[in-house]
């Protein structure tokens, strides 16, 4: 009869882990391919200055999944164009994208927090949103964390 090792259990304990990382990678590695299409036809129109078309094709890759999408709405918002200016949609499309890991949403929400647009002006958090953005290579991101390090704001 065959008796499994207590290194053989670790082993295959390893293996099932490393194969389910793997696995939930791929699923979210998928659901960014399949909003890339939309995204890129949203950023075809926006570049042609056809915001409403560009914002319908923002949302279908949003909806999707895809975050460069829900950044770019956030962007939208953020600025003003093709939407009324709004801060607090910015911030939450903002936050929806930088939930999937996107840096650039991650600075864009410290930029936000920094400078108090939809809420409260915020030192402490835009730290958080560049500490964040930083580590993931965002080289904006790390500019801003030297700012409020020179300026001594939300750092102590």
């Amino acid at each position: 009869m065959f008796q499994s090792s207590p290194s053989l259990f670790r082993f295959q304990k390893c293996v099932f882990v490393i194969l389910m990382s793997l696995c939930l990678m791929a699923i979210g590695a998928q659901a960014q391919v399949k909003g890339a299409a939309e995204d890129a036809k949203g950023n075809n129109f926006y570049s042609q200055q056809k915001y409403a078309e560009a914002l319908q094709w923002y949302k279908k890759s949003a909806a999707k999944g895809y975050s460069n999408a829900m950044s770019n709405i956030g962007g939208m918002y953020e600025h003003g164009v093709g939407v009324p200016q709004d801060y607090k949609q910015a911030l939450q499309w903002y936050r929806k994208s930088a939930a999937l890991g996107n840096a650039q949403a991650m600075d864009n929400l410290g930029d936000l927090y920094y400078q108090g647009q939809g809420g409260t002006r915020d030192f402490a958090q835009a730290l958080q949103w560049y500490m964040q953005a930083a580590v993931k290579g965002n080289e904006y991101a790390m500019d801003s964390i030297g700012w409020l390090y020179e300026y001594g704001h939300g750092v102590s």
